[in-house]
């Protein structure tokens, strides 16, 4: 879980081997400025059009008595935004993940959250509930803070080695847009901040229980998030997700059958 600085362009075996024991590791400094810059100057622009109402590709949730502050999400901005694609911070993200892995990979998702001055807390979850579309998600998600980011700010938090407790179960909250996981008090025992600067990443793993803090500063806490995939957006197509895909039908229709069988007879 020890914070690591970036000095070799060969495979990073440690990095490697903190990621697959904990389920996540924090890399200090290895983002150029120039390039945050540059896409943290798209991504204002692509949110402060859909504030405005020019698109309608943003999604709002959180607010409550005790933190008013919204939750602003855009997904997809790769395809929204063709600058994004052809970024030097993408390519060095994409490099980072490539020497990791020690394979070549492709962006398969990616998203940007822009949490308001006093909003509240992302609450735990695992990327993994949101791709019912593939049984085993095989990506390393990259969490690219745009500002020095504090546990006031909304830092992320993680708990070590909760890959491998497998998939949880999940629920949508209130707003329909976001899941959290059903957790009891010690599942989070352990809990690590981590307090992450500009420059920094963040990567983890799709079954990596994780969550942010609130927002309790006068600032928007701005990141983007970018999932990398030896499969790319190929991922769901690949045959055993597809085999899973269609057992999967084939079990709700049995007991959806099964239901209505169960109705009719109780109606006779």
């Amino acid at each position: 879980m020890n914070s690591t600085r970036l000095n070799s362009e060969e495979f990073l075996s440690q990095e490697y081997t903190q990621l697959a024991c904990f389920g996540f590791v924090h890399l200090k400094n290895v983002l150029s400025m120039a390039a945050l810059s540059e896409v943290r100057y798209a991504l204002d622009c692509a949110f402060s059009d859909a504030s405005s109402g020019r698109t309608n590709s943003l999604l709002e949730h959180g607010g409550a008595s005790d933190h008013p502050g919204a939750i602003q999400e855009m997904n997809h901005l790769l395809k929204i935004l063709p600058t994004l694609k052809r970024s030097p911070l993408l390519a060095e993200c994409n490099d980072l993940v490539d020497r990791i892995l020690s394979r070549p990979t492709m962006p398969s998702f990616d998203h940007a959250i822009y949490k308001q001055p006093r909003s509240g807390s992302v609450h735990w979850h695992q990327d993994q509930a949101y791709k019912d579309k593939v049984k085993k998600m095989q990506s390393v998600h990259v969490w690219i803070p745009l500002q020095d980011t504090v546990p006031s700010m909304g830092c992320m938090q993680y708990v070590p080695s909760s890959h491998r407790l497998g998939n949880l179960r999940h629920q949508r909250s209130a707003n329909g847009h976001t899941l959290y996981a059903k957790l009891d008090g010690r599942a989070c025992e352990g809990a690590v901040q981590v307090t992450a600067n500009l420059g920094d990443v963040i990567l983890h793993l799709p079954q990596t229980l994780h969550s942010s803090l609130p927002n309790n500063s006068d600032e928007i806490r701005k990141a983007w998030i970018v999932h990398f995939s030896p499969y790319g957006y190929w991922e769901p197509l690949l045959p055993q997700n597809l085999f899973w895909c269609v057992q999967k039908k084939i079990r709700l229709l049995s007991l959806a059958l099964a239901r209505r069988l169960v109705d009719r007879e109780s109606d006779n």
